[in-house]
């Protein structure tokens, strides 16, 4: 769990969020979404000074199934305050766009 962390803090000082090792944390029930809203927030909330360039989504589970990714994702939108900084958050974790708009992109 440690090393999760480390990998993120260090992948984050290269203004990287690595949409793989994110996800895993969140299967392990850790909390990677506040060291990225940190990062965001460091970065004066300018979505395109992060990589990757498109949007971090889950596409695990059946159709109608809940997607823990995308509902851990979407909890942390709601906590944020609106504004430049959750506009960013929703477009770097897809949150912006339904999963049809996602696909066709």
């Amino acid at each position: 769990m440690r090393l999760a962390e480390e990998r993120l803090a260090s992948c984050l000082d290269a203004r990287c969020v690595p949409d793989g090792l994110v996800r895993a944390m969140v299967r392990m029930r850790l909390d990677p979404f506040a060291p990225v809203e940190r990062k965001l927030q460091d970065l004066g909330c300018e979505r395109r000074r992060l990589r990757p360039d498109s949007a971090i989504r889950s596409w695990a589970g059946p159709e109608g199934a809940p997607d823990p990714f995308a509902q851990a994702a979407r909890t942390q939108s709601e906590r944020m305050s609106p504004g430049k900084c959750r506009v960013a958050w929703d477009a770097l974790f897809g949150l912006d766009k339904t999963a049809l708009e996602a696909v066709e992109d």
